[in-house]
């Protein structure tokens, strides 16, 4: 067994917290969509929102972006680039910004997905936009 391989993952920025309970709701399945279609195409991925909106919910913890920051920079580090999901509300996300200059200071890749009309994705590079 190899010890010294690191693994390897895309860190998924994605808006979540909204005093709307159901457009959180609506936002986390928009998240867990994009994360099993990184699956299906070959990618390994970590959501913050998919891994914690449940958890949150049914513990009554706080779903906030502040209350995540450090986890989130924890998670951060070792994954090789961020993608953004550009879905409604990624433009005004605190947590998305937090989690995107965060990327940018330690140097990785940033790309953004776009969802597309036939359930697929975009997956661009800044300068693609």
């Amino acid at each position: 067994m190899e010890r010294d391989r690191q693994m390897s993952y895309t860190f998924i920025a994605s808006p979540y917290s909204d005093p709307s309970e159901h457009l959180m709701q609506k936002r986390y399945e928009e998240a867990r969509r994009f994360c099993a279609w990184c699956f299906v195409n070959g990618m390994s991925v970590f959501s913050p929102i998919v891994s914690w909106h449940e958890v949150a919910s049914h513990h009554q913890l706080p779903r906030d972006a502040q209350a995540y920051k450090a986890l989130n920079r924890e998670m951060l580090g070792p994954a090789e680039e961020l993608i953004v999901l550009c879905v409604d509300g990624w433009r005004e996300s605190r947590g998305v910004q937090m989690e995107v200059i965060a990327a940018a200071r330690q140097g990785k890749l940033i790309k953004w997905a776009w969802p597309a009309d036939d359930g697929e994705y975009e997956i661009m590079l800044h300068e693609d936009l």
